[in-house]
């Protein structure tokens, strides 16, 4: 009994896998599946069309190229979900996954072309801005270098889509950079010297040519700071500018260095001593002038050759009431080197009230000027 029930269930079971085979074995074949194989097949030689070639992709437009994966997907999914007997599911996943990055891949070039679109139209517009206006202070300005227009144009190009406003664009920077540059490189020359006016102007740099030397310095660290060779297509231009600064360089170096600025100083300086005179006063006053006197540190400055008194005056405060009497004093000494110089102070009566002023006196002095001492009482 058993063993009939064991041939009697093993006969079932053979039975039931044989028709399953033969279930699947029909499915396989099922018109309805192959039609929309069929139909998954038309829409992927679509996208095959679209990446056969460069010119093709760059002729599709965002939309094509999305919508014809869209529809390879739709198809798969309907595979997937009713037609799951299709043995090809696999094959038209592999496929839609290959065009699928050959798309993202034209998206980031597409996009980054239309990042270099807008750049190239926004210097564009920069430049117009400044046209026949164009000064070397402008181009040092610029953020956008010659480097990066040729960058962007070139990322641009690589998309291989036209946009009439970019194509203008490059037009328009390119006149800046070819035509006007050029024709404005001697107004450039003059400039140049302009923002270094310091190492130019002989009242300047004779006197102060240390500090016209750093005025030059710094210009030429806008050159290499600012990498000024790509600020413009023509290096030679910049190379004739830098040249002029470097040239006023040298020729600064060489006139502190070799004793040429010492000598000039010193004349200039002494020049301007022998030119001096002192204040005069008809005021005069033996005792004032003894306080002023004593209060002098002539152990410091050196012995007194003249004091003058220049009168006494009320200070007063907003109110209209006195403050204090003070009375410039100036007097000249003759140092320990034989130099004459002059010095000055204020002498000070403070205010007490009742119309009375308090003792005289003097804080300290502070030096004024050196002077000729022969011209003492000129």
């Amino acid at each position: 009994m058993k063993l009939k029930t064991i041939k009697l269930n093993t006969l079932l079971l053979f039975t039931a896998l044989s028709l399953t085979i033969a279930s699947n074995a029909q499915d396989a074949t099922n018109p309805k599946t192959l039609k929309m194989e069929q139909a998954t097949d038309e829409k992927i030689e679509v996208l095959k069309n679209i990446f056969s070639s460069n010119e093709h992709i760059k002729n599709s437009s965002d939309e094509e190229i999305e919508e014809a994966l869209f529809k390879v997907q739709q198809k798969i999914f309907t595979l997937k979900n009713f037609y799951s007997d299709s043995k090809r599911i696999p094959e038209f996943v592999t496929v839609y996954e290959k065009y699928k990055k050959m798309a993202d891949a034209e998206t980031a070039i597409r996009e980054g072309g239309g990042d270099a679109s807008w750049k190239l139209q926004n210097l564009s517009t920069q430049l117009n801005m400044v046209g026949e206006k164009l000064t070397l202070k402008k181009l040092f300005e610029y953020v956008f270098t010659y480097a990066d227009f040729q960058k962007d144009k070139e990322i641009y190009k690589s998309v291989g889509i036209t946009d009439d406003k970019t194509e203008k664009a490059i037009t328009n920077i390119n006149h800046f950079y070819d035509v006007l540059i050029p024709e404005k490189s001697a107004n450039f020359k003059k400039e140049i010297k302009e923002m270094c006016y310091e190492a130019f102007d002989e009242n300047h740099w004779k006197l102060k040519p240390v500090s016209a030397l750093k005025q030059l310095d710094k210009v030429l660290a806008r050159f290499e700071d600012r990498a000024t060779y790509n600020e413009m297509k023509n290096g030679g231009i910049v190379d004739e500018l830098k040249k002029i600064v470097l040239d006023r360089k040298k020729f600064l170096d060489h006139y502190y260095d070799s004793g040429e600025y010492s000598a000039y100083f010193n004349k200039h300086t002494q020049k301007q001593i022998d030119a001096r005179t002192l204040r005069h006063s008809s005021y005069r006053n033996a005792s004032e002038e003894a306080i002023a006197r004593n209060n002098f540190p002539s152990n410091e400055y050196g012995s007194i050759k003249k004091i003058v008194l220049h009168g006494w005056y009320v200070e007063k405060n907003a109110l209209g009431i006195p403050l204090s009497k003070k009375m410039v004093v100036q007097v000249v000494a003759k140092g320990k080197k034989g130099f004459c110089h002059v010095y000055e102070t204020k002498m000070i009566r403070d205010y007490e009230g009742g119309g009375k002023y308090g003792t005289k006196y003097i804080k300290m002095y502070y030096g004024l000027y050196e002077i000729n001492c022969a011209n003492i009482n000129k």
